[in-house]
């Protein structure tokens, strides 16, 4: 970033990220993230139902 903190190409953006990422999600990369929007627009898709199902998976998988 610049003396004012704005990114003005995309090598100062891939510079950020490759700084960030990492504290964000010290396991990215090394397993699967699964989101699922809840939001109203997620919930009135049928969201609820993929979440519920993914809940209940990956708790029978723990046992």
């Amino acid at each position: 970033m610049d003396e004012k903190g704005m990114i003005k190409n995309f090598d100062m953006l891939r510079a950020v990220k490759e700084r960030t990422l990492p504290r964000l999600d010290p396991e990215l990369g090394k397993k699967a993230r699964v989101v699922v929007g809840l939001a109203t627009c997620g919930v009135a898709a049928g969201a609820q139902g993929v979440y519920d199902a993914i809940a209940e998976y990956t708790i029978g998988a723990k046992q």
